[in-house]
């Protein structure tokens, strides 16, 4: 659904964070935009938890956090050109691992 939904401009966002690197302005939006994405995938996580549907011996935020790398590295490989298929497979793998048994 990623791919597709962002197809041609998955790119976009590593010419960003290079651009921010150098620039303190596109930093603190970036950074910004980071922050309010930990805060929202640890909210869905959290409630999740409540909801036994996700494992509960990691905090929410150190969850979301993990999950957005997942993501990043996941839409770095695609913008290098691995194929979909691979991409996707290796994703599903990581995510029963980070996921586990609901405790």
């Amino acid at each position: 659904m990623v791919t597709e939904q962002f197809k041609g401009n998955l790119h976009t966002h590593f010419e960003e964070v290079a651009l921010a690197s150098h620039d303190t302005k596109i930093r603190k939006i970036i950074v910004e935009d980071y922050n309010r994405d930990i805060e929202t995938v640890s909210t869905f996580v959290d409630e999740k938890m409540k909801q036994g549907l996700m494992r509960t011996d990691v905090d929410a935020k150190t969850l979301a956090e993990l999950f957005t790398a997942l993501y990043l590295g996941t839409m770095e490989k695609l913008v290098m050109g691995f194929p979909n298929k691979e991409v996707h497979d290796q994703w599903i793998k990581s995510m029963m691992l980070v996921l586990g048994k609901a405790r």
